[in-house]
């Protein structure tokens, strides 16, 4: 229930938020950011490589401090890394990606913040499992 509680309350308030969203939003604006919360959460799950699951695992495995503190920074460096390949992959490939995705490429710049986004997200992801 405790691993958990974070998933949900986070999905419970993009769906109190839904009116607002479909209230506030053009129909266009509105698909726009369905779109890229699509492919936000595709994406995180290539950021994270299973560590966040594997940290669940393995955090209590042993309970020596030296253990937890080779664990997460053994996780927070390859994480650092391969964020920073696939947040600089995707920002090399901004427009072919708004094209495949939002079907108009100049809505490439969405990718810069979306790269950041995913890659301050997997900290999080890791720091939540913790």
């Amino acid at each position: 229930m405790e691993y958990a509680a974070g998933s949900f309350f986070r999905n419970l308030m993009l769906f109190l938020l839904l009116p607002l969203f479909t209230r506030q939003m053009v129909p266009q604006e509105y698909a726009l950011y369905a779109n890229l919360l699509i492919f936000t959460s595709f994406a995180s799950l290539v950021y994270l490589l299973g560590i966040q699951q594997a940290m669940l695992s393995y955090y209590n495995y042993r309970k020596t401090p030296e253990y937890r503190y080779s664990l997460i920074s053994s996780s927070f460096l390859l994480l650092s890394f391969t964020g920073l390949l696939f947040s600089m992959l995707i920002i090399y490939s901004r427009n072919q990606l708004a094209h495949l995705i939002l079907k108009n490429s100049s809505y490439g710049y969405l990718f810069y913040y979306l790269a950041a986004i995913l890659y301050l997200d997997s900290f999080f992801g890791i720091f939540s499992s913790i």
